[in-house]
């Protein structure tokens, strides 16, 4: 019987290798000489050029002439920094025919010549595993493909108060149509129930503000409303969104519908009325507020007598326009938007949480939104304050700053609006109720910070007479033969009892009802508190983890109106800007499955913070949305069966860059050690070490990895088996992680692993995670002395 041969075709690679001595400055400390003999000798190299000034005109010229002429189609620059030089040869490759997944980078500059100038037998010796690493890398990677996605040039708002209403009138602005949906009947939220808006003198109404803002939105045109209405899917399709809306049958034909109110007028049915935050009641059909946008009437079917008993319809039957429609259904619409803004709000914390402050049981304890519904001339008691128990006016009122807010049983972060809106209130009441009224306001601090507000608050203490008298943790309402107190410690423990006809509670903000559901439904993460996430806190506030979906509003975080409304044009500007094309393109370096690797576990779907993966219903496969996913590469390393991976950061391409710097062929200081570092925060941390000259061990070389929590437990096993004396994980502070989870997932990696080695006998110190953020030069250096000092210990005793 004849022995069948294994027959395996290997598609060669033929590498260039450009050296660049940087002027003087590399070559000073680094052989580059021998560096380029040594080039020469590595497998598929087949030119080895070395110039002074890669990265100017004249370097890249002859850089794209060397490509053509000697036909390379992979190469390697071994210079400066990837991050400074990457993108000036990324361009110069791609005039020459190549892509970013053809360019491998060999830093013998930052972590070379720079750090280990008294050292520069050390230093060449490092610089030849650097640039072999390199060359066996790029001889893995991959051409990077570019694909096109078509762009859908419509916008879908979630959220028509302040913030989604301003969205909506940008995009507008710019021609881009915009679909502004509210779940509510009527345009405008918080806002256009605010009486008053500070920190203006005038105090200027808050309604007035708002409200030729929502009839513009109603009459905009390239804006489509849609009340009373929710999402009730989205499904992603490349750079779009399919969505599908639920209009909510109003049981009122708006088109017939005058607003004559006769049916509201005959209605039987009583319900609290969730528009003065049940100071009072309504109709079960209502019409919101005089000022509704749409100024049209909607029958409550959850409290309709016709709807759910069969009995009355007397709207019907007074109704002059036979507008009303008990028999209609939720009409469901399908669109196709190519970006959504999140402007869904937020909900005013329930104090009832707090038994000790009785509210719900003291009917003389009220929130600061039902404070405002009360001033307000539209409000249930038209203006008047008023105490709800017995509809007197108030001689003390009492408001108790933080409620839900900077309290670690719920909240330990400060709210931001608390304190101004107490002002602002305070100011409104002596100012419109009586000079007369004592005002105290019970606060940890004021927190003024914005234009004006610091004078405000000033005048409101020195000329208005209000007081601010500061509490700590312990505050509690109590009432004593009628009266009501509150009970409190100042923030050295003494205790202290005020009197008060009106007891005011500013609350919290929480993320409004279904901001759960509809997070999980878009694939966008929230935070701690569980607001949405923005991309980055600090230069991406209005961008989400998903592309194309931004964030306004409080539903990001609490802030005040202005703030909101900033981040409502930025988020505007945002899709704009990501619907500038008619058809976009994408590089294809995204993560990939191997189909016949994958067994369907799932494991990834979760790992993913962009929602980027999910599994095929037929196939049982996972499957990868190219447009979501960001090459964070977390997926590769939680698979069991390395099915998944980014294009160019798979399992071949790391084994080959660590086959690379573990080579016998070179001479150098002892033990390698092999450090992984993410490419933002860590990486330019340890370039900027070496733009600083800041000494560390020679014997550490750096590979580059989009994410830490990209590094498996099986990638570590494997670098320490091929012969690393140790391995430093470099990872972003647990708290900033640019990928979420990453550093966290680093952690959790070299715990398991320094289990294993304990296990089997071998040191656990060969293994060291070290956190940064920024450009912490030195503590890199410091740290990276002491793990060094420690792995070259436990490497010694085995």
């Amino acid at each position: 019987m004849k022995q069948l041969r294994l027959v395996v075709t290997v598609n060669r690679v033929t590498i260039g290798v450009f050296i660049c001595t940087c002027g003087d400055t590399i070559q000073s400390c680094i052989d580059t000489g021998a560096l380029g003999t040594f080039a020469k000798k590595l497998s598929d190299v087949r030119v080895v050029e070395t110039r002074a000034n890669w990265c100017q005109a004249d370097g890249v010229a002859a850089l794209v002439q060397a490509i053509k002429s000697q036909r390379v189609d992979r190469i390697v620059m071994a210079g400066c920094s990837p991050q400074f030089l990457g993108p000036r040869i990324e361009q110069a490759v791609a005039s020459a025919g190549l892509t970013r997944g053809q360019v491998a980078y060999a830093n013998i500059r930052e972590h070379c010549a720079w750090v280990h100038a008294d050292d520069p037998a050390g230093a060449t010796a490092k610089a030849k595993r650097l640039l072999r690493a390199a060359v066996f890398r790029v001889a893995k990677q991959s051409p990077i493909a570019v694909r096109e996605f078509p762009v859908a040039h419509e916008v879908l708002v979630l959220g028509a108060g302040v913030a989604g209403i301003q969205a909506g009138l940008d995009l507008a602005g710019r021609r881009i149509p915009v679909h502004l949906v509210e779940r509510a009947p009527c345009i405008g939220g918080h806002m256009a129930l605010l009486v008053k808006a500070f920190p203006r003198a005038c105090h200027t109404c808050g309604d007035c503000i708002e409200a030729p803002r929502m009839v513009d939105a109603a009459t905009t045109p390239g804006i489509t409303l849609y009340p009373y209405t929710e999402l009730a899917e989205c499904q992603p399709s490349g750079k779009n969104f399919l969505v599908t809306l639920q209009r909510r049958a109003t049981h009122v034909d708006w088109d017939k519908c005058t607003t004559c109110l006769a049916c509201v007028e005959k209605c039987p049915v009583k319900v609290t009325d969730e528009w003065s935050w049940g100071l009072s009641s309504r109709k079960a059909i209502y019409r919101p507020t005089a000022d509704s946008v749409p100024n049209k009437v909607t029958i409550d079917a959850d409290h309709c007598l016709k709807l759910t008993k069969g009995t009355c319809g007397v709207c019907a039957e007074v109704c002059p326009t036979a507008a009303v429609e008990f028999n209609v259904k939720d009409d469901f619409v399908r669109l196709t938007v190519g970006s959504i803004v999140l402007a869904t709000g937020f909900e005013e914390f329930d104090p009832s949480a707090i038994p000790e402050l009785m509210y719900g049981r003291n009917p003389d304890v009220v929130t600061q939104m039902q404070l405002t519904r009360m001033l307000a001339e539209t409000g249930p008691t038209r203006g008047k304050l008023v105490r709800p128990s017995n509809g007197q006016k108030p001689a003390h009122v009492v408001m108790i700053q933080c409620v839900g807010a900077r309290d670690n049983r719920f909240d330990w972060q400060c709210h931001s609006y608390c304190c101004m809106a107490a002002i602002e209130h305070a100011a409104l009441i002596k100012q419109e109720q009586g000079s007369d009224v004592d005002i105290t306001i019970l606060c940890r601090d004021v927190r003024a910070a914005g234009k004006g507000f610091e004078e405000y608050f000033v005048r409101t203490r020195d000329q208005l007479g209000v007081k601010f008298v500061y509490r700590g943790d312990e505050v509690a309402v109590a009432q004593h033969q009628g009266q009501t107190f509150v009970d409190f410690a100042d923030p050295e423990g003494q205790r202290s009892s005020l009197p008060a006809d009106l007891v005011v509670l500013s609350c919290a903000m929480t993320p409004s009802k279904g901001t759960q559901a509809l997070a999980k439904q878009l694939g966008v993460p929230l935070d701690e508190h569980g607001f949405f996430q923005a991309l980055d806190e600090k230069i991406a506030l209005a961008r989400t983890t998903v592309p194309g979906v931004y964030v306004c509003g409080v539903c990001h975080s609490p802030k005040l109106i202005l703030e909101s409304v900033g981040q409502a044009s930025a988020a505007a500007q945002e899709a704009a800007i990501w619907l500038s094309t008619q058809v976009t393109q994408k590089e294809m370096d995204v993560a990939t499955v191997n189909e016949d690797l994958c067994n369907g576990c799932g494991l990834c779907l979760p790992t993913c913070v962009y929602h980027a993966i999910s599994l095929d219903a037929k196939t049982r496969r996972a499957t990868v949305d190219a447009v979501r996913c960001q090459v964070c590469g977390q997926c590769f390393s939680i698979c069991p069966v390395g099915a998944i991976a980014p294009l160019n950061e798979n399992q071949a391409v790391l084994d080959a860059a660590v086959q690379g710097l573990l080579g016998n062929a070179v001479e150098g200081p002892t033990p390698v050690i092999v450090g992984y570092a993410c490419q933002e925060c860590c990486y330019r941390t340890i370039d900027e070490a070496g733009d600083q000259r800041l000494k560390y061990p020679s014997n550490l070389h750096v590979v580059e990895v989009p994410c830490t929590g990209s590094v498996s437990t099986s990638q570590i096993l494997r670098t320490l088996k091929a012969g690393a004396g140790g391995v430093v994980l470099y990872a972003c502070d647990p708290q900033l992680c640019h990928y979420g989870r990453g550093a966290k997932m680093a952690n959790s990696r070299a715990t398991i692993v320094r289990s294993l080695l304990a296990a089997s006998g071998s040191s656990p110190d060969r293994v060291q995670v070290v956190h940064m953020f920024g450009r912490e030069a030195q503590d890199f250096v410091n740290a990276t002395r002491k793990a060094v000092a420690t792995i070259t210990g436990a490497a010694k005793g085995g």
